[in-house]
């Protein structure tokens, strides 16, 4: 039995994907197929955000939640380590118990349920490498010297890709991140077996105006000269946005750019017209537009019968293969009073 003291400042990815659903932010039949996700009412996590596409036609809907050790020494959520959700899950028990491996340097986890139709896939696992995103809540600190981040990132690719088969990644992670700006950094690597496929995709920062030349000098094989444009729309140039590309071990055709995070009433309220400009570049209905306006903000979601302040943010990610079209998914969170009492640290 636990105890309400284990519980206190979690969240379950019911709750947030039945406050999401009376919103009328979801379309679909999300809540029957988040049911069948073993442990769905488990309070885990400390950020869950639902992804949905932005087109108006795709009803799909992805649920992903973060793990993290705070640096007040909060151990496992009972819901882990008591044979509940993702009790069997190798990432989570390698980067939960192997204290002495590289990777327990990590500073949390994410994990991410596709459900396409039909029931939740096996969820997807991405390590993150870097404690700026957590600011004073990492109780974990990645290596900053070059060597030690290459062991790093080899212990990761080694926990996501099949056994004796990380070899080629280990080299394609060291070349990619070494040709990284001084203002960028890699945040997280996610191992997509569960999708059918042996690649790694990684998360990074990248200041706007450096993305170009960074793509480039990596080989990746798609159009670039439009990418400017794009830029212009989603951040500054001397802003850092989020960027995602694959390892397959090659640098695959994906890539995906995401808009800075809206984690205020007034962030939704200006950038309406940002993301309405968003259209010209990949299909977003009207309806979805509205709902960036009227999401963030600071306020309280009830979780079985206890209120908790909590910080609604969301954004939009563009993603294309090589020269294809560009497609967006609009991501709406919740993150816990935890994570938010901080503010985080942009190194």
């Amino acid at each position: 039995m636990k105890s309400a003291e284990s519980d206190h400042g979690r969240l379950s990815l019911a709750a947030v994907v039945e406050r999401l659903e009376r919103e009328e932010f979801l379309r679909g039949s999300t809540r029957p197929r988040i049911e069948q996700i073993r442990g769905h009412r488990e309070r885990v996590w400390e950020c869950v955000f639902c992804e949905r596409r932005l087109d108006g036609h795709d009803p799909q809907v992805d649920v992903m939640g973060a793990l993290c050790e705070r640096s007040q020494g909060a151990g496992w959520p009972p819901g882990l380590a008591s044979g509940g959700l993702l009790a069997d899950d190798p990432v989570l028990q390698r980067w939960g118990h192997a204290a002495a491996e590289p990777d327990a340097a990590a500073p949390m986890l994410w994990f991410e349920w596709d459900m396409p139709g039909g029931s939740p896939r096996e969820p997807l696992a991405s390590i993150c490498v870097s404690n700026a995103i957590l600011g004073d809540l990492a109780a974990r600190r990645a290596p900053t010297e070059r060597e030690a981040r290459h062991r790093l990132y080899g212990e990761i690719a080694a926990t996501l890709l099949p056994a004796g088969r990380s070899a080629g990644w280990r080299e394609a992670l060291a070349r990619v991140t070494d040709a990284l700006g001084k203002r960028s950094g890699l945040l997280h690597i996610a191992g997509l077996l569960p999708r059918g496929s042996e690649r790694l995709r990684l998360a990074v920062w990248v200041e706007a105006r450096t993305l170009v030349p960074w793509l480039r000098a990596i080989g990746w094989p798609g159009e670039t000269d439009d990418l400017p444009t794009a830029l212009f729309r989603i951040a500054p140039p001397f802003q850092r946005v989020g960027v995602q590309i694959e390892l397959c071990p090659e640098v695959g055709p994906y890539l995906a750019l995401e808009t800075p995070e809206l984690r205020s009433e007034e962030d939704g309220r200006r950038a309406t017209r940002r993301i309405g400009e968003l259209g010209g570049l990949a299909p977003i209905a009207d309806d979805a537009v509205a709902d960036f306006a009227r999401w963030p903000g600071v306020g309280e979601l009830v979780v079985d019968g206890e209120p908790m302040p909590v910080l609604r943010h969301a954004y939009v990610k563009l993603t294309r293969e090589g020269r294809g079209a560009w497609s967006a998914k609009g991501y709406f969170g919740i993150t816990t009073l935890a994570m938010t009492e901080h503010r985080v640290r942009v190194a």
